[in-house]
C-alpha cells in the first residue's frame, strides 16, 4: 500500500501527516499533536478540530469525512486541512468565584436541604411536606414551599426517607 499523507495547517505552519495506517480521527489528532510538538504543548489531542478552509462550519470528526476529502488534501503541496482548537473544559466555580446572586442561591439551597433533612414527621406517601416560611424547594421561590410525596415512586420515597432520617 502506498503511503498517504494529509496536509495540515496550524496557525501559519503547514506540514504533512502520514495517515497511511490510520482508521480513526483520533489517530490523526495524536499524530498532529506529535508532529507539532512544542507548538501544541498545552493542547490535548482530543481538543484538535479539523476542517477545511472552504467549509469551516463542517468539522471533520469521522473517518468517513476525512477519507472523503478531495485528493488535493493528500498530495504534496496540496490544500491543507485547518487545525482549530476547541476550548478546554471549563472548571467548576469555587466559592470565591461565586457572585452575590450565586452566593444567595447557595444559601437558599442550603436552607432547603437543612429544612428538608430536619423535617420532624415521618415521610409517607400521599402527604404534603410543608417547609418553613421563606424556605423554598431547591432554594427556588418559584417552585414553592410544599412537597407532595407520591407513593407511586417508591425509590424516590425511600431516598427521601433516608435523607430525612439520616
Amino acid at each position: 500500500m502506498p503511503k498517504r499523507y494529509l496536509n495540515v495547517e496550524y496557525n501559519t505552519i503547514s506540514t504533512e501527516i502520514d495517515v497511511t495506517d490510520f482508521e480513526d480521527p483520533s489517530d490523526v489528532q495524536d499524530a498532529i499533536k506529535a508532529e507539532y510538538g512544542p507548538a501544541m504543548a498545552d493542547i490535548d489531542a482530543p481538543q484538535l478540530q479539523l476542517y477545511t478552509n472552504s467549509n469551516k462550519n463542517q468539522l471533520i470528526n469521522t473517518w468517513a469525512l476525512l477519507d472523503s476529502l478531495p485528493q488535493e488534501y493528500f498530495t504534496q503541496d496540496g490544500s491543507c486541512v485547518v487545525i482549530g482548537v476547541s476550548p478546554p473544559p471549563s472548571r467548576q466555580p469555587t466559592q470565591t468565584d461565586l457572585g452575590p446572586t450565586s452566593a444567595a442561591a447557595s444559601s437558599a439551597l442550603l436552607d432547603f436541604w437543612t429544612a428538608f433533612t430536619n423535617y420532624p414527621n415521618p415521610l409517607e406517601g400521599n402527604t404534603v411536606v410543608q417547609l418553613p416560611t421563606d424556605v423554598f424547594i431547591l432554594g427556588n421561590h418559584s417552585i414553592g414551599s410544599s412537597i407532595f410525596i407520591r407513593p407511586c415512586y417508591p425509590k424516590l420515597l425511600e431516598k427521601s426517607q433516608s435523607i430525612v432520617q439520616s
